[in-house]
């Protein structure tokens, strides 16, 4: 069973079945699931018996998941160069401290306290690197941080496609959970 992103339904077609005549037409317009999409609806269908409540927040407790191994992957990557970059602006921090004169210090200070938030927190810390791995699948993309390293900017690409399918599936399982609750709890029967 895959999905059909861009219409947001599902294909019902058995892939073990002989190509009908008229599928080329039938298929226009319509992006093919991936393998990705198959393991992940796999994966959550599991699920259908249990209470939905139980299926949302395991399903949101995936994407925390999906977050963690995200800023496991971007930590890796950027961590030391960002330590190196850390390093150097606090040398120059001491050098304005140690190059202005105490009236002078706080003109500086002020148009420079934006840019020293980051002079004493390395940006890749696991809970950093995991905000940025959800703003990379959730495609927000807030742009406080990005990888500067040839490698962590690949796996951008290598993380972010897949992990973007795959929060599609996600959100996808949950709203057509929340909707059939809806459907079934307020419905125009039940009033």
């Amino acid at each position: 069973m895959g999905l059909i992103f861009a219409l947001g339904k599902e294909n019902t077609r058995d892939p073990t079945a002989a190509p009908r005549e008229n599928e080329e037409e039938e298929e226009d317009g319509e992006v093919e699931a991936t393998w990705i999409a198959n393991f992940v609806n796999g994966f959550v269908d599991k699920f259908v018996g249990l209470p939905r409540i139980v299926q949302l927040f395991s399903l949101y407790f995936g994407l925390g998941i999906l977050a963690g191994i995200g800023g496991m992957i971007f930590k890796t990557c950027e961590y030391e160069h960002e330590n190196k970059l850390l390093i150097e602006r606090n040398q120059i921090w001491t050098w304005i401290e140690g190059n202005f004169t105490a009236e002078e210090i706080p003109t500086v200070l002020q148009w420079g306290e934006v840019a020293k938030q980051y002079n004493d927190n390395n940006k890749w810390e696991i809970h950093y690197a995991a905000f940025f791995a959800a703003t990379t699948f959730t495609t927000t993309g807030f742009g406080l941080q990005a990888p500067l390293t040839p490698l962590g900017r690949i796996m951008v690409f290598i993380y972010g496609l897949p992990a973007i399918m795959i929060y599609g599936v996600v959100a996808k399982k949950n709203w057509t959970s929340c909707y059939t609750f809806y459907e079934s709890s307020f419905s125009k029967t039940n009033l």
